[in-house]
């Protein structure tokens, strides 16, 4: 039976949020509820409450809960948070940093890596209100920050509050979490003790910098797939190089175990290099070709850096255009009013996917009656373009748009 020896208190007095308080008694558990939903939902909250301190193992507990109509996830993880700040510092737990992580071909790893990923939406980890509406917005992936957004304070109740929300809502994006630095800073391995379980699609790893850290994650996420009986596979990680050294690790790096993306986090970088922001943006030509080229050799998903200024929208277009015509996957987003602009730019037209399927049906039929040369709309095609066919083909379709092609017209590209 776990002790509460003090008490606590965690949350917000904002819209969504339940700012919790603990304090010990000689016996029992009693709560304390003021709620704006409380004649709707007043009963049920308490015996969440009640049903949440149990399952932590406490007794001799009294709650006072404060709730601004919170979610019931939200509340769990404000319950916990007051429960673990309220007793003893655990142990620390020891870290078997010996036993070798295996780089092995896994399919669910496989699939992730082709994945789109046209956005990556930052969503705070510690404010419920953001969380509640992330996914309505429509990135391809949402990234739950519990790393640079959270201050030091609060990095407890932000893991406890993005694994409480993985845990009990339905994400139609893909799921990733920005952990802290598992070596860099004394968060990192609370962070993956609590957040693998949860089953993120993806954990990021910031300011990477050796293939080392990301066996770190990896081995922690084979341990949590294993005891829970999940296939391989099905968390993966994803790398930001923020750094002068991550920069020339980058190749290795990208073929460590279960790395199937990499992102670009400029504002680090640019103060590892002694400069600042230019526009253009010269001082990151190198680094973004650098991990570019890195992510296509090794087959994985490129993500650029995040465009901070949300209010220069014509701005944030002319970056994405940029990007994509280097040849990135997806932009870093702030705000969601970003992420449809990017899926404009990254998304195939109209004009694109028809010249495309064309391209694809012409090669197939040259094919099939052995001609010698291919000609679309009066311009020769030859093997590199009819790969470019066939990604835009596939891009399309991962993006929702039915694209239909010939019989026998399609080919496999990585």
């Amino acid at each position: 039976m776990n002790k509460l020896v003090k008490a606590a208190t965690v949350g917000f007095d904002e819209k969504q949020d339940c700012l919790v308080t603990v304090e010990p008694i000689a016996a029992g558990i009693e709560v304390e509820l003021t709620s704006k939903v409380q004649r709707q939902y007043g009963k049920h909250i308490e015996e969440l409450i009640v049903r949440t301190v149990k399952e932590a193992g406490y007794d001799g507990v009294k709650v006072i809960a404060d709730d601004k109509a919170a979610w019931d996830y939200a509340i769990k993880a404000r319950v916990l948070g007051a429960l673990e700040r309220g007793s003893e510092p655990k142990a620390a737990v020891a870290h078997d940093e010996t036993r070798p992580v295996e780089a092995k071909t896994l399919p669910l790893s496989e699939a992730a890596k082709a994945r789109i990923s046209r956005s990556m939406m930052f969503v705070p980890g510690n404010t419920p209100k953001m969380i509640n509406s992330a996914d309505i917005h429509g990135a391809d992936s949402l990234m739950f920050d519990i790393e640079d957004s959270i201050p030091v304070t609060e990095k407890d109740t932000a893991r406890l509050m993005t694994a409480e929300a993985l845990k009990s809502m339905t994400f139609r994006s893909e799921t990733v979490v920005r952990i802290n630095h598992p070596t860099q800073t004394p968060y990192g391995y609370d962070d993956l003790d609590v957040i693998v379980p949860a089953k993120p699609n993806l954990i990021r790893i910031p300011k990477t910098e050796d293939v080392s850290e990301v066996e770190i994650v990896a081995r922690k996420i084979e341990e949590v797939e294993k005891a829970n009986g999940w296939e391989e596979g099905t968390i993966n990680i994803i790398v930001a190089i923020e750094s002068v050294k991550g920069l020339y690790n980058v190749r290795e790096i990208c073929h460590a175990p279960r790395v199937v993306g990499i992102a670009l986090g400029a504002e680090d970088y640019r103060a590892d290099l002694r400069t600042g922001k230019h526009k253009p943006a010269v001082e990151l030509a190198f680094a973004r070709q650098s991990i570019l080229l890195a992510a296509r050799e090794a087959g994985i998903r490129c993500v650029d850096t995040v465009f901070s200024d949300v209010k220069d929208p014509e701005g944030f277009v002319e970056e994405v255009e940029y990007i994509k015509a280097l040849g990135f996957d997806g932009k870093s987003c702030i705000h969601p009013s970003q992420i449809k602009l990017a899926h404009k730019v990254f998304t195939p037209d109209e004009k694109e996917i028809a010249h495309s399927v064309k391209v694809l049906n012409s090669y197939a039929d040259a094919l099939k009656n052995n001609k010698g040369v291919i000609a679309v709309d009066g311009k020769m095609i030859d093997g590199p373009i009819v790969v470019r066919a066939q990604r835009i083909v596939d891009k399309a379709r991962a993006a929702g748009i039915k694209v239909e092609v010939d019989e026998g017209a399609e080919i496999n590209v990585k």
